[in-house]
């Protein structure tokens, strides 16, 4: 049965301003995965092709840094001007207001920046850039000219000390929706830099303390956290998603292929020439999908509330 109402990930440039340790692209540590890149009227091919078999929910522009491609805007006109929801996830180190103004005028919806610590030393340490004066006057511009704005973390051992401070940061700024991803490690990531359990237990515990101080901000984990190992229900303000790869959410890469997740390098067809509605029903995706992290997921009652866990750690 092909998802009714998809959301695309669509990676639209390879090429990235950071050096995150912690950064999923399959292709960063892999010589072997394709490096073409569309141009913007094969763009408009595969957006076309896309529509005759499905609606999109939302399209959300990522990378590496997608600012970085040189006609990001004439992507997100052509997105908007079918009608489709697009939104951009930006480490936000090229964002100014000149930037920000013309991303408002084609029609983007939301703005994710991506921020990890409130200290320079680490922030350097973490994007190998010491830009964080920039990300932070970035989220400012983008409250400013009344965008649609996500601040968004990914989990780590390396940060986990810093959430405190950042979401008092983020509280300040005028920030009313924040994400926390944990760390998934990697082809060639250090698994050293994954939370332990009982660490993920006391960055909930600090988010649910933060959330009752600033009740206005959503506080929303995104990356499962499986309620067999923490309970959900300690943390009534915290909104927990659940694992929709290869289900409603899709990852489209620069070539146009389409993969069930950023983590997963398995490329399952070309949107340019295959359609949606066939490459999601492939076997493929119904074997990735039916990997839960544990063998008893799918007979448990709490399935619903992580959909497996995510197939990666």
């Amino acid at each position: 049965m092909t998802p009714q109402n998809p959301y695309f990930l669509y990676e639209v440039i390879y090429d990235c301003n950071h050096n995150c340790g912690y950064c999923y692209n399959v292709w960063k540590h892999s010589d072997d995965y394709p490096r073409n890149t569309l141009v913007l009227t094969q763009i408009e091919s595969l957006i076309d092709n896309l529509l005759q078999n499905t609606k999109p929910e939302a399209i959300t522009l990522i990378g590496g840094e997608p600012l970085l491609h040189p006609n990001i805007l004439d992507i997100i006109q052509l997105l908007s001007k079918k009608n489709i929801k697009t939104n951009l996830i930006t480490n936000g180190a090229l964002l100014d207001n000149q930037t920000i103004n013309d991303l408002n005028d084609r029609g983007l919806r939301r703005l994710e920046i991506s921020l990890n610590t409130a200290d320079p030393q680490k922030h350097s340490k973490l994007s190998g850039h010491d830009d964080l004066d920039k990300i932070e006057m970035a989220i400012l511009d983008t409250k400013r000219a009344k965008m649609q704005i996500t601040v968004a973390c990914i989990i780590s051992k390396a940060n986990l000390n810093d959430i405190p401070e950042l979401i008092d940061l983020c509280a300040d700024f005028g920030v009313n929706h924040m994400v926390f991803n944990r760390f998934i490690p990697g082809s060639n990531n250090d698994k050293r830099l994954i939370p332990s359990e009982n660490e993920l237990k006391e960055f909930l515990k600090v988010c649910s303390k933060k959330h009752s101080r600033y009740p206005q901000m959503s506080i929303n984990i995104t990356i499962p956290i499986e309620p067999c190992l923490v309970s959900h229900k300690e943390h009534p303000g915290l909104t927990f998603a659940d694992c929709q790869c290869g289900k409603t959410k899709w990852i489209i890469d620069p070539a146009g292929n389409l993969r069930t997740c950023e983590q997963n390098p398995q490329i399952l067809g070309n949107l340019l020439n295959d359609k949606f509605s066939d490459l999601s029903r492939l076997k493929t995706v119904e074997s990735f999908r039916s990997n839960n992290r544990y063998q008893y997921c799918s007979t448990c009652e709490k399935y619903s509330n992580c959909g497996g866990g995510c197939r990666f750690i």
